[in-house]
């Protein structure tokens, strides 16, 4: 009966909107029960007129305003209305609630570690093994190159030597869902224009950037893989490049470079970007993306059996596709290109593909009638939910350890990248990656054992030298 509900939630407005997809579209015998904690279908079927009750939510974290229903709506497969409640228990919200936060841009490999990369397709090697020295996180479009470099990620920028963001053969630098590294190091590699491709299986794995010096290569096309200590040890297996990978963190992570401060609340002209990919050398595909509401609640069911509501956070947009563009991108693509409020970025065409299923799969829940916005641009109205996935590529890894020195790190921190000037910022590099690593590794649980061993580690030291002390 039931393919799925979405239910708005705004704790301080003290109302919601529910959206209810059937699995049909005859409702002529369908009456809807709508109780304080409860609200069902009562369906009768067509052939024995026998009836049954399928239950839409049942909550116990806040109670129904009877009298306070509108915006009945029943269009097709979808239904919708309006409804007010009287209380609301926070707590019990939250704890039905999945959070899902931003993570930290982080490596499962680390500074001087030898490994070799791989197509994600046919395992094929793209990339010699190789020691990679210095792997550092790449500004991407939006970030100012100079406040870049004032962080000193690159070299040192001078008459004879300029600002590059190049690497150099023995980096490795990465941004949101990519690596780059010098195009001296790929093998097996088919170049078409800008766009790099397995040899074997002629798989996409990214772009040539710097005039070809550099290689650009999608996360979610390549693996990379360890070095196997012993001639007798088994072939390693292929990893990830990133610790955290889901499309929710992707997303999460792009948002937050669209636009680094908070979204507004209200709807302002600052809240609209353009996501482009390029799935082959003479095709693009542009993502139009306006958002409505940065912060909203739902309770979401998905089965249509179990009753329980899921509760998570989730982002209001509208966004609309343009595709097959060979030449210059449409009109409607232009005209948002030039506006200066207007961000733009470049993601790979696989995790376009899997934004787009999301958002299309989330249009579902609303009405044919409001699904269409005629005055933005005939954009689509939908949903990105913020969930728990299973991280793409997993392998269990031993965490690396937390080293102060210079020769291991792989998080995105403000060190000094120029050799010549290392010494001369030593001291402040190793406060600052303390402060940066400790929080983004180290769960509460982990936090609480840490403290406990240091406290035990002084409780010993303490003794130790009271006892040597009494000793002599």
């Amino acid at each position: 009966m039931l393919e799925g509900v979405l239910i708005e939630i705004r704790p301080y407005l003290n109302c919601g909107q529910v959206y209810v997809k059937l699995n049909r579209n005859r409702a002529n015998r369908m009456r809807i029960f709508v109780l304080e904690k409860r609200i069902y279908i009562d369906d009768a079927d067509e052939g024995t007129g026998k009836s049954s009750n399928t239950e839409i939510m049942r909550v116990n974290e806040f109670d129904l305003d009877l009298g306070s229903l509108s915006g009945f709506l029943l269009s097709g497969k979808n239904m919708s209305f309006r409804f007010n409640f009287n209380q609301l228990t926070m707590s019990a919200l939250d704890k039905r609630t999945v959070r899902v936060l931003m993570q930290p841009l982080l490596l499962t490999c680390r500074e001087s570690d030898s490994l070799a990369i791989q197509c994600v397709g046919c395992q094929a090697e793209v990339a010699p093994l190789r020691i990679y020295r210095r792997m550092r996180e790449f500004p991407n479009c939006i970030v100012d190159p100079n406040e870049f470099f004032c962080h000193g990620h690159g070299s040192m920028g001078c008459q004879d030597k300029p600002y590059s963001l190049l690497p150099g053969e023995r980096d490795l630098f990465y941004g949101l869902n990519n690596v780059i590294i010098r195009m001296v190091n790929l093998s097996n590699i088919v170049q078409r224009g800008e766009h790099l491709h397995c040899q074997r299986c002629l798989r996409f794995l990214g772009m040539a950037i710097f005039n070809g010096a550099a290689a650009r290569l999608w996360a979610d096309t390549v693996r990379w893989v360890p070095f196997a200590q012993k001639a007798y040890e088994q072939q390693p297996a292929s990893r990830h490049f990133f610790q955290f990978s889901t499309l929710t963190e992707l997303v999460l992570r792009l948002l937050n470079s669209l636009w680094p401060h908070m979204l507004p609340s209200i709807n302002l002209t600052g809240s609209r970007a353009v996501l482009f990919a390029s799935p082959t050398s003479q095709q693009k595909q542009y993502m139009l993306i306006r958002v409505v509401e940065p912060q909203l609640r739902v309770l979401r069911r998905i089965s249509g059996h179990a009753p329980e509501l899921h509760g998570h956070y989730a982002i209001k947009l509208n966004y609309g596709i343009v595709e097959d563009c060979q030449a210059e991108p449409p009109a409607i693509v232009q005209r948002w290109q030039t506006h200066q409020d207007v961000s733009q970025f470049e993601i790979s065409p696989q995790m376009f593909m899997k934004l787009r299923q999301r958002l299309d799969h989330n249009a579902e829940y609303q009405p044919i009638e409001w699904r269409h916005n005629v005055m933005s641009d005939n954009l689509i109205l939908t949903y990105f939910i913020f969930e728990e996935e299973a991280q793409p590529g997993r392998v269990s890894v031993p965490p690396p350890k937390l080293l102060c020195n210079e020769e291991h790190s792989s998080d995105s921190d403000d060190e000094q990248s120029d050799p010549g000037s290392v010494n001369s910022t030593r001291e402040r590099s190793l406060r600052l990656r303390r402060a940066i690593s400790l929080p983004s590794v180290l769960d509460d649980k982990s936090n609480h054992k840490r403290l406990l061993k240091l406290h035990l580690h002084l409780a010993n030291n303490k003794f130790g030298s009271s006892h040597d002390a009494s000793l002599n």
